[in-house]
């Protein structure tokens, strides 16, 4: 992979080393997140408040919706093809667990075009949306 990317130059491979110090960082509060979800769905479960979990993740601007737009997807875009890096665009669905994804599910996505599943990007654009951040 490394040397895939170092046939770019030094300016790719810093752009490369930026985006992964910056997601380390993003990623860090991903993990932060997930613990204090978890601590918070078991004490309301355990304490028989499904209620409240439920109430807790509607306030959180969370889509209705399994698709949701990256606004700024055709930034990305312009910069790969102004770099000539390969890339593919397509749709995309998000889901909160791989497991839970049946065959059928699995079939009206791909009915409906999507070309990949993922959690991060979609999250961060719903919260985005929620906080009117672009």
């Amino acid at each position: 992979m490394q040397s895939s990317l170092n046939m770019f130059g030094a300016l790719a491979i810093a752009g490369v080393t930026t985006a992964n110090k910056i997601e380390g960082i993003v990623s860090q509060a991903y993990g932060a997140l997930g613990t204090a979800i978890a601590t918070y769905c078991a004490q309301n479960i355990g304490a028989g408040k499904i209620d409240r979990v439920r109430k807790g993740f509607r306030s959180t601007g969370a889509p209705a919706s399994d698709y949701i737009t990256v606004k700024n997807a055709d930034v990305v875009a312009k910069f790969m093809e102004e770099n000539k890096i390969p890339f593919v665009k397509g749709k995309t669905w998000t889901t909160d667990s791989f497991y839970r994804e049946t065959n059928n599910n699995f079939e009206k996505r791909k009915a409906d075009g999507c070309i990949s599943v993922e959690m991060e990007c979609s999250a961060i654009q719903a919260m985005c949306d929620f906080r009117k951040i672009n």
